[in-house]
């Protein structure tokens, strides 16, 4: 969800975010649906680990021998994973618990600010996090003729909720959603990207058969797409706390207009985990 600027700025920036996602939308989602499950599962581990990497600059990785050990251990925790499929379930519901704990430490923000400060907090959380959320991506598109397109609701859900608010926080914002975290997010933002995320994902499952596999009526989609584009909300707001933390303004400069990879992403690795998870309990029974 992006903050609220000064008028000139937020043109420039809007603009930007607009040639970036143009090209980026697109390309991502002609991988979920071109690309076999392995290179499926090795393009987006790339991308997390670039990400990763991005982390590990903000929690104070600046040497390359020190990064690269950090992109290594990532590494060897998909690898243990993916041999492992068994262990996904238990694996996604503990990365889930970390992101309730992620939400305590955004609502008590700074008075909670001492448990990012403990030794080694905040590159264990990456490489929670990023774990977590290419272990619940590759888990949803391991499901045969319908996990391509369960990625695809997810993301309708974390775009238009970020869209509705930034459109519906510029027009109508008032009232400071977390202030101390982020002061240019609001509670008409957050709501506006709430219903936009609620009518836009409920509309997809409307005209997409596919869908129809999870047996869940419209209404259940609807508050599906509500909870998790709550959890978006804390993504956001949690790579916030940690950019203040790190007096970091963006995670990287790779996406222009969105700052870094992780800026664009970290709403969707909030979500990852508890979709997963959920889509996995939902199709065993």
């Amino acid at each position: 969800m992006p903050e609220v600027g000064t008028s000139d700025q937020s043109g420039r920036t809007l603009k930007l975010r607009i040639v970036s996602a143009l090209i980026a939308a697109p390309l991502a989602v002609a991988a979920v649906f071109l690309l076999p499950p392995t290179s499926f599962a090795l393009v987006f581990a790339v991308l997390a680990g670039i990400a990763l990497d991005e982390w590990g600059r903000l929690a104070g990785y600046s040497t390359w021998r020190g990064r690269m050990v950090y992109l290594l251990v990532f590494g060897g925790l998909c690898v243990a994973l993916a041999q492992m499929p068994g262990a996904a379930v238990a694996a996604l519901a503990v990365m889930g618990v970390g992101w309730v704990i992620a939400a305590g430490i955004v609502v008590g923000y700074p008075r909670s600010a001492m448990v990012l400060r403990a030794p080694g907090v905040i590159p264990g959380a990456g490489l929670l996090v990023l774990t977590g959320a290419w272990l619940g991506l590759v888990s949803l598109r391991a499901q045969p003729g319908l996990g391509a397109w369960l990625i695809i609701w997810l993301f309708v859900v974390v775009w238009s909720a970020d869209i509705g608010a930034y459109f519906v926080g510029r027009a109508y914002g008032r009232h400071k959603l977390a202030l101390a975290v982020s002061p240019g997010k609001t509670w008409e933002g957050a709501a506006g990207g709430l219903v936009c995320s609620v009518l836009l994902a409920t509309g997809l499952v409307g005209i997409v058969p596919a869908l129809h596999m999870v047996s869940l009526s419209l209404t259940d989609w609807a508050l599906l797409a509500f909870a998790l584009g709550a959890i978006s909300i804390v993504g956001d707001l949690f790579e916030s706390v940690l950019k203040r933390e790190t007096g970091a303004k963006d995670s990287g400069t790779l996406l222009p207009g969105h700052g870094g990879l992780l800026d664009r992403i970290d709403a969707l690795l909030a979500v990852l985990p508890s979709f997963a998870l959920f889509v996995l309990l939902m199709l065993r029974n």
